[in-house]
């Protein structure tokens, strides 16, 4: 049965979203308690918590992968057709005997899209995100933030409207994790993609968001979300600004609010 369709203007809708592990002992662990938000079209929305809040468990309802225990999940959808979406792990899992082009065609090959539609539309990411010239090229032969590039370009080949990334770049060092956070703007701008994207860096999430979904310990919720009323795009030495860091120390505020109470 197809799911509503979200409200006007909303990508995604999360409705008192809550998720509940069962533990050996019989008992049970609640990673997620009653998360509600809304995400507009084109918006870039950081899930932004403290490690083994449960951040990365949201993100897995959203994309299907985890059913809710309580609560629903609505995608919009759009002409009649599913609503698409595409993913982002903090390990880029490239298929290691495919070459870039190889694994950038994955999707079209599942979706069973044409040889030459989907070799166009690879070739086109792989301009995008600033790899062309490295078709050929083999994961081995490329670096963290090389491979990083070619699954935001694997997650774009089928024009999804909304696009989850579970902390891209944790893995990175900060000067290639500063280069892929401008690389990562200029793609979202230039697809008008909707971002919801989870991360434990606070200037990370203040740099690329609308708005930042600010968590609580687990089991999480909303503690509250933080808009960045900087227009977009900003250049990286905006971090070491007053304008963001305003936005910053606000934000470390909240979290050092939790931690007195919890």
């Amino acid at each position: 049965m197809a799911q509503p369709t979200a409200s006007a203007g909303r990508v995604l809708q999360l409705d008192a979203v809550a998720k509940t592990y069962p533990t050996v002992g019989r008992g049970t662990i609640r990673a997620v308690d009653s998360v509600t938000a809304e995400f507009s079209a084109g918006e870039f929305v950081s899930i932004l918590g403290p490690s083994g809040c449960g951040k990365s468990t949201l993100m897995m309802m959203i994309a299907g992968l985890l059913l809710p225990s309580e609560g629903r999940i609505v995608h919009a959808v759009a002409d009649g057709d599913e609503n698409r979406f595409g993913i982002v792990f903090q390990d880029a899992i490239l298929l290691p005997w495919r070459n870039v082009l190889g694994n950038v065609e994955l999707p079209g090959e599942v979706r069973k899209v044409s040889r030459s539609a989907r070799r166009q539309k690879a070739l086109d990411m792989i301009e995008l995100v600033g790899l062309k010239g490295f078709e050929d090229k083999f994961p081995n032969e490329l670096s963290g933030g090389m491979q990083q590039r070619v699954a935001i370009a694997r997650a774009l080949t089928l024009d999804p409207s909304l696009l989850l990334m579970d902390e891209p770049f944790g893995a990175l060092d900060a000067m290639t994790r500063d280069q892929m956070n401008l690389e990562l703007q200029r793609i979202s701008l230039q697809t008008g993609a909707t971002v919801v994207f989870v991360t434990h860096s606070i200037s990370e999430a203040a740099f690329l968001s609308d708005r930042v979904m600010v968590m609580t310990g687990r089991p999480s919720t909303v503690k509250e979300i933080v808009r960045i009323d900087i227009p977009r795009p900003r250049p990286i030495d905006l971090l070491s600004s007053d304008l963001l860091g305003r936005h910053i120390s606000h934000i470390r505020a909240i979290f050092d609010e939790g931690a007195k109470h919890a």
